[in-house]
């Protein structure tokens, strides 16, 4: 059991450190993470008390092993988050593992069943998919191994939270690049003689509420910064029309579907 309150705090720990070295973290979404924490084994009140006294040898001085199963380790932010936790390892004594899922949910869910039958001590989870947070958390709760969310939400379809997380606040990441538009876009060398031939493609994808949310969070800081685009000219390039995995690749297919359309 002192083992187990060990790895709690560290984990605990280290989602505050994420929430705070993120500096767009939505402290309301990651508060409600914490919130509901009790029904697995944690609370707000004595979050930082946990994190504060956390046994960091997990009770008998042996190096913990914790696990990032990160959704794709193509993305330079998931590159961030595994190297900042390497860094906290040294610190806080313990060993990452990283497993990357390239989108794909089932894949996901099977490194999670080979983790925990390599018997990993805690775990981090960017989860593929939202609608499969409880079955992802689940085993984690079958086999006794905390684990924290990091960027998206961990809840079940009522929207009651299944495990802790760390929630980026997309919406306000997305307002930043649309206001920087709105207030740089003349020291690019670009002249707009007439703004109804301005369009606008937000390269999305829709069955990820992450990036909807910073989609939102760009279209109205950019209309509310440049007003003179027409309404009809914002057009959106969906990366879940395509079939495979590749970002980059299915954003060239579909921004080009547009311009061409």
């Amino acid at each position: 059991m002192k083992k187990a309150k060990g790895i709690w705090g560290i984990l605990l720990c280290m989602a505050l450190f994420l929430s705070a070295c993120g500096g767009s973290t939505s402290s309301s979404s990651a508060t409600s993470g914490r919130s509901d924490a009790s029904s697995t084994g944690a609370s707000t009140n004595s979050t930082s008390a946990s994190a504060a006294s956390a046994d960091t040898s997990g009770g008998d001085g042996e190096t913990l092993t914790f696990q990032y199963f990160a959704m794709t380790m193509e993305v330079e932010w998931l590159l961030q988050i595994e190297e900042a936790l390497k860094e906290l390892g040294e610190t806080y004594n313990f060993e990452l593992l990283t497993s990357d899922a390239n989108y794909d949910i089932n894949t996901q869910l099977s490194q999670i069943d080979t983790a925990i039958t390599q018997g990993i001590d805690g775990a981090f989870l960017f989860i593929v998919d939202e609608g499969s947070a409880t079955a992802a958390v689940d085993k984690f709760n079958a086999a006794g191994i905390p684990v924290i969310g990091e960027t998206l939400k961990l809840q079940d379809g009522n929207g009651n939270n299944v495990a802790p997380y760390v929630e980026l606040d997309a919406e306000a990441v997305g307002g930043e690049c649309g206001t920087w538009i709105a207030e740089n876009w003349e020291n690019c060398g670009i002249e707009i003689s007439d703004w109804s031939k301005v369009g606008v493609i937000s390269n999305t994808q829709t069955t990820r509420q992450s990036d909807l949310s910073r989609s939102t969070g760009f279209e109205n800081a950019l209309k509310a910064g440049l007003p003179e685009i027409p309404e009809e000219n914002y057009l959106i390039a969906d990366n879940a029309a395509e079939a495979n995995n590749n970002d980059a690749e299915n954003s060239y297919n579909q921004v080009s579907a547009v311009l061409a359309a």
